[in-house]
């Protein structure tokens, strides 16, 4: 999943950071991609598709879910017009694991069934024409899901970052639910279902109250049967819940406690659950408590790659992975650090070769960057990003990763070009991510006079975001670099 910006980016970023900002497990759902701060990217639609959508959905590439593209309002009239609940898809073009989603669960004939019962938005989280509806469903984690009952706009069921077609259609079902029993009991539920309280734990979560969200996931995931399809991603949502609540200890109790029960399914999950693990970890007094949580952590994202019948895409791979080096680190396992790096890249190379489109390929820009750059060869991925630059003239996603590649091998005028050439194809937050990166190319140059003009447009692309966009951590970390001396 993407955090923040998009996944996790080798180091965390918690709570305000993990709004949009611009900035996956790699969860983009996955990591939180370093580097730049995310993990994720783009505005390519459905990922899959090569047509554009008309203002009623359009099919998918296999025909089967038809898309309404950047239209609440619309989709919102369609669902009431059809008496059908609302699934939002909120993503962004530069995050992994919604473009991985995209190619993998969202086209999975698994969900054909369901197609027709639903009416699905995909909002571009980067759009300025979507943040009012991104005030309204707060996201951090991208991609998040929402199935929302077009009446009262109420949220029905969530989902936060990547999704086995299995653990999807049981949150299909779950919204579909209370979306049919809100309407027939006209808000009067039944307040002892496993899903009913999910679905407190959601709104409280959206609301910002994380205390009572992880109150109610832990009595969901009590009244839940053993082998429950949203075990490991309610486990997820109560651990991100904890976290955000600053509630360390309770935190990697949880951890401890759930270390098997993040296995059920052998999913993405698992990795997501870790990630937020070992930031917990971090804030723990008890140095020995924290070893154990990274220990116990380690041991199920390897258990859940090991698994014949683990419901992995290539990019939920390569995120655990990346969580279990950011682990590594942690425990100060260099060496075991090193050969993980080596493993996802090659997960990484494997799926960018297998790739059937440049846009599918796009996926793994940004996952490859980062381990390319942490086991130092980043000059060897020079000429795959080039490829991606010239096959996807309109993607800002490419050039940007380039440029981020460019700069960490020295070559700062060909960084330059290649940000430039992002900056005029990309809006929205990500617009200022983009500016920061020219601002530390400029400073690596020793043009500290440019370093400064650039920070200066960051802090007032922040400040003039619209409200459904602001991310108040990122303008005030923009606004003390600005105000730092010249080094």
């Amino acid at each position: 999943m993407c955090y923040g910006q998009c996944m996790k980016v080798g180091t965390l970023v918690l709570l305000s950071a993990f709004v949009a900002v611009s900035v996956a497990l790699g969860a983009c759902k996955k990591s939180a991609n370093k580097g730049d701060d995310d993990d994720g990217i783009g505005t390519p639609n459905r990922g899959a598709k090569d047509t554009a959508p008309t203002a009623s959905g359009a099919p998918a590439a296999d025909g089967t879910i038809s898309w309404i593209e950047d239209d609440y309002a619309g989709a919102l009239a369609k669902a009431k017009t059809q008496d059908k609940p609302l699934v939002i898809d909120m993503w962004a073009p530069w995050c992994h694991t919604c473009l991985s989603m995209q190619h993998t669960t969202m086209v999975d004939d698994g969900l054909k069934a369901m197609a027709g019962r639903f009416v699905w938005l995909e909002l571009n989280t980067d759009k300025a024409t979507n943040a009012e509806v991104l005030a309204r469903f707060r996201v951090e984690v991208w991609p998040t899901y929402f199935i929302v009952s077009p009446d009262s706009e109420a949220i029905q069921a969530r989902f936060q970052g990547a999704a086995s077609v299995k653990q999807f259609r049981e949150f299909l079902v779950q919204g579909e639910k209370g979306h049919r029993e809100a309407r027939a009991a006209a808000g009067k539920l039944t307040r002892n279902s496993v899903g009913w309280t999910v679905r407190a734990g959601d709104q409280a979560a959206v609301a910002g109250d994380y205390e009572a969200a992880a109150v109610a996931y832990g009595s969901a995931l009590g009244k839940a049967p053993r082998d429950w399809a949203r075990t490991a991603d309610v486990l997820v949502a109560k651990i991100t819940a904890l976290t955000r609540a600053k509630a360390w200890t309770r935190c990697g109790d949880l951890a401890v406690e759930s270390a098997d029960k993040i296995r059920i399914g052998n999913t993405a999950s698992a990795a997501d659950f870790a990630y937020y693990a070992n930031a917990c970890a971090d804030k723990l007094v008890d140095r020995s408590r924290a070893d154990l949580v990274r220990r116990r952590m380690m041991e199920s994202i390897d258990r859940v790659l090991q698994a014949p019948d683990a419901a992995l895409s290539m990019d939920d791979r390569s995120e655990a992975l990346r969580i279990q080096r950011e682990i590594a680190i942690a425990l100060k396992q260099d060496e075991r650090a090193v050969r993980l790096a080596e493993r996802q890249r090659a997960v990484l190379d494997e799926a960018a070769a297998a790739a059937r489109t440049p846009l599918e390929a796009m996926t793994y820009n940004w996952p490859r960057a980062e381990v390319y750059a942490y086991l130092g060869i980043s000059d060897e991925l020079v000429a795959d990003l080039k490829k991606s630059v010239q096959d996807l003239p309109n993607q800002y996603d490419p050039p940007h990763r380039l440029a981020w590649i460019y700069s960490k091998i020295g070559k700062h005028d060909e960084a330059l070009e290649m940000a430039d050439k992002a900056l005029a194809l990309v809006s929205g937050p990500r617009k200022a991510l983009i500016q920061s990166l020219i601002a530390d190319i400029h400073e690596a140059r020793g043009d500290l006079a440019s370093a400064k003009k650039a920070l200066e447009v960051v802090v007032d692309i922040y400040e003039n975001l619209p409200e459904g966009q602001r991310n108040q951590s990122a303008l005030d970390k923009a606004r003390k670099k600005l105000e730092q001396p010249p080094q």
